[in-house]
């Protein structure tokens, strides 16, 4: 909506943003791969994730309070969110690489897999209902752009940047450091079909509920709104 009703961003500069996000995510695998793979993880997620999060908070509130409504200025916000995501990806594939008992290959990445988008669904409802105190769904918002306007839209951002960071200190609290950390949990860690099975149960419980609410989601909107 910032860059919909605020920054216009036209397509052409969307394009091309788009395209350098994927020459600089090239460039920023390639580097990974050479000098930081056996590495320590957690600090190569740290630097993008807080690289990303200042230039995301910085651009984001410029936009709000109308310091910096250029799309051009903008376009490095949704460069380095690019860069960070495929990062991730990249760390998430190297785990479930090296993690992974031999033979269960694909069961292994189908089960992690499930469990990142069966969360990222959940977490994008309860996003839903978070920032409806703020209303800033609604067009209107932009299009009068008062100051109370701004600051709702600015609080919103600032709690969802506190959450991410909860978050990304939980994550860097569950990855594993480098590969041999990998292979020592790995070689450690206990096998329980109980746990299995109560896994499953839970992420057939997620999905069934993020099947729900999408449904039902319009109608929550409405109500919400």
């Amino acid at each position: 909506m910032i860059v919909e009703y605020w920054v216009h961003m036209e397509s052409l500069t969307g394009t091309i943003t788009t395209i350098l996000a994927e020459i600089l995510s090239a460039i920023a695998m390639g580097v990974f791969f050479v000098f930081l793979v056996n590495g320590n993880w957690r600090a190569v997620l740290l630097g993008s994730q807080a690289t990303f999060t200042i230039i995301n908070f910085t651009l984001t509130n410029l936009a709000i309070f109308d310091c910096l409504r250029n799309q051009y200025l903008y376009s490095p916000d949704n460069i380095f969110k690019s860069v960070n995501l495929n990062l991730f990806i990249v760390l998430y594939m190297i785990f479930a690489a090296e993690y992974t008992e031999d033979n269960l290959e694909a069961s292994f990445v189908t089960c992690l897999t499930w469990t990142l988008n069966a969360g990222s669904a959940f977490f994008g409802n309860l996003a839903v209902f978070i920032a409806a105190p703020f209303n800033v769904s609604s067009p209107q918002r932009y299009l009068s752009d008062t100051f109370s306007d701004r600051l709702a839209v600015a609080s919103q951002s600032w709690l969802f940047n506190l959450l991410n960071l909860g978050g990304l200190i939980l994550v860097i609290k569950l990855m594993p450091k480098n590969k041999a950390h990998c292979t020592y949990l790995k070689n450690t860690s206990r096998r329980s079909a109980k746990c299995a099975v109560l896994l499953f149960a839970g992420l057939l419980l997620i999905t069934a509920a993020n099947v729900g609410i999408t449904i039902a989601m319009p109608s929550i909107q409405k109500s919400l709104g």
